[in-house]
């Protein structure tokens, strides 16, 4: 995968499929967040509710994930901006006191992220390696593995490596204490793992494409 280049395509803006989407987005977000809370917030809870509601929802749900889709042009530009929108604003109103106790719901996750000064100090270095390790595993796949096993063990195997993982960019909207360094550190620390995760893995088990990297989501 080279420099990517993207399509903006405004017209979509104008069509109901992709509301839809987005839609679908916010809402599994939502889902998702929830789900986490109440099962602890630890790698397993992570892993099999990404398996569940990428599965009912089709959402993609780790901003991870849409930053692979946009790299490899599976999503367009704007939609996929749109997505990592939606993916904050979810995060936002799941970590809301106020939305939790309305519907008896636990909190959803949240992080601190990263600061862009901070990009080479140790946590900032083992966030990279986890999400590096997620689309290693997510490119190389296994043939011995079900499908949805390999996809709950891609998201838990990073979370045992580093358990204070930030993983999914959007949870830093859900902590009061961000800033605009925080933003750009976290989103360019997710992107350049995505980047390298996919092409190291390419590179090194000699695969003409990148689509498992978002194949399944």
């Amino acid at each position: 995968m080279g420099f990517p280049t993207f399509d903006f395509d405004m017209d979509q803006l104008f069509t109901w499929g992709f509301w839809k989407r987005w839609i679908i987005e916010f809402l599994g977000c939502v889902l998702f967040g929830i789900t986490v809370g109440y099962l602890d917030n630890n790698a397993w809870s992570w892993a099999f509710s990404y398996v569940f509601w990428t599965s009912v929802t089709s959402a993609t749900i780790l901003s991870t994930v849409t930053i692979a889709e946009l790299l490899t042009k599976k999503e367009k530009f704007l939609a996929a901006v749109m997505h990592l929108v939606a993916q904050g604003l979810a995060a936002n109103l799941g970590c809301c006191k106020v939305f939790s106790s309305a519907f008896s719901v636990a909190k959803a996750p949240s992080h601190a992220g990263y600061n862009f000064t901070e990009l080479l100090q140790a946590g900032a270095i083992l966030e990279f390696f986890a999400v590096f390790l997620f689309f290693m595993l997510r490119t190389k796949g296994a043939d011995d593995f079900p499908a949805w096993l390999f996809k709950a063990l891609s998201v838990a195997v990073p979370f045992f490596m580093n358990s204070g993982a930030c993983f999914s960019a959007a949870l830093i909207w859900g902590n009061g204490g961000w800033n605009w360094s925080i933003v750009f550190g976290t989103y360019v620390n997710h992107i350049l793992a995505v980047y390298f995760g996919m092409n190291v893995t390419t590179y090194i088990f000699h695969k003409g494409v990148l689509e498992e990297a978002t194949d399944g989501r």
